[in-house]
């Protein structure tokens, strides 16, 4: 596989107009991820399975990478969807020459068959419609907020936007 690999990013991506950072982001997530797993078995024995077993772990885990917040959300599962992508292009080049690498199809899984990821955030309930006239008068009334605070939750309110989004 990683003999095939490294032949693939030699002719389809060195030459494409990605960013020289993207490339070296490719092959490096390659190199880090796919070859110490599955690189040295023969590219049409990587099966279906193998890939799941790999990506599982980076898919599931945590903002957390190598024991540091970087403060991006959740780098496994963006790293994985990364390396799900580049495996699944390595096996579509392999199966339109199936008499060289003997791939007869693409083993690559989809997003679909891999588990939820388990640090979803759980959302609250929306507030009913009709509490809404009573919430309002609340919010500038009586509410101890500051007038910031009170802005941005009207904001939110009238607009519907998420509180990120007003933030």
């Amino acid at each position: 596989f990683e003999t095939y690999a490294r032949q693939w990013f030699q002719d389809t991506i060195q030459p494409s107009n990605i960013s020289e950072k993207g490339k070296r982001q490719k092959i490096n997530q390659l190199e880090l991820y796919v070859f110490p797993t599955i690189g040295k078995k023969p590219i049409n024995e990587v099966y279906h399975k193998d890939i799941l077993d790999l990506l599982r772990p980076m898919w599931l885990r945590k903002g957390d990478r190598g024991g540091y917040n970087l403060g991006r959300g959740s780098a496994g599962y963006d790293s994985a969807t990364k390396v799900l992508g580049n495996i699944r292009e390595i096996f579509a080049q392999a199966a339109k020459n199936p008499q060289i690498t003997q791939v007869l199809s693409n083993p690559t899984p989809s997003p679909k068959d891999f588990p939820k990821k388990q640090n979803q955030k759980n959302h609250q309930t929306a507030l009913p419609y009709e509490v809404i006239p009573d919430f309002w008068k609340w919010l500038w009334n009586d509410c101890n907020s500051d007038e910031v605070t009170k802005t941005a939750v009207a904001t939110a309110l009238l607009l519907g936007k998420r509180d990120k989004e007003v933030r």
